[in-house]
């Protein structure tokens, strides 16, 4: 009588273990590189954007407030005083070339993630030619607070601020890759806040 064996022999195992290793030796450096290019990509993006703004609000603290000052900054194309963050939007908007608008209270035109995060709640949107989506808060007192998060790279060193601001006149939350994931603060959003005179 014959024993039926059950099992795999040695040889079909490694086989098996080969082609395993194989695939993965093939796929995990392209992974690997992607999540790094997509790091690089996106403290590329926050920097020309953080650029963008900072210029932006150079321009509005010139041309559309009297006293020089984000504090008092006058609606687009009249002279009364911004007051929603709407307004604000519309005003950095001639300076930033939004290529679409969303106001607050219809900000689902615009921007749809599966999850909105929590910098973008309540926000007027604005999106950029890039794909960058910029969401706008304004306080005309200029006390607005929160956690500001950039990552920068200035020359060879990488920055990452995570600290608590107050005093804030404007603040932007910039989402760099749009509805992309992952949605997640100091990864893909990020924080700018805007003081009376600058960008802090």
């Amino acid at each position: 009588m014959f024993k039926i064996k059950k099992g795999f022999t040695l040889a079909e195992i490694l086989i098996t273990l080969a082609i395993i290793g194989t695939v993965s030796a093939m796929t995990i450096p392209s992974l690997v590189v992607r999540l790094d290019l997509d790091a690089k990509e996106n403290s590329a993006r926050i920097n020309k954007t953080v650029r963008s703004i900072t210029d932006a609000t150079k321009q509005v603290i010139m041309l559309d407030s009297n006293t020089h000052s984000m504090a008092s900054v006058t609606q687009k194309g009249g002279t009364a005083a911004c007051t929603t963050a709407d307004h604000i939007k519309d005003v950095y908007g001639k300076y930033l070339n939004f290529i679409k608008v969303c106001t607050a209270s219809k900000q689902a035109d615009c921007y749809k993630p599966t999850t909105v995060p929590t910098e973008f709640k309540s926000h007027s949107i604005g999106i950029l030619a890039d794909g960058t989506v910029l969401g706008f808060n304004y306080a005309a007192g200029c006390n607005l607070s929160g956690t500001r998060a950039i990552t920068y790279k200035e020359k060879t060193e990488k920055t990452n601020l995570t600290t608590a601001f107050s005093g804030a006149c404007v603040t932007v939350a910039v989402d760099v890759n749009g509805i992309e994931k992952p949605n997640t603060l100091q990864k893909d959003v990020f924080v700018i806040p805007v003081g009376k005179v600058r960008v802090k």
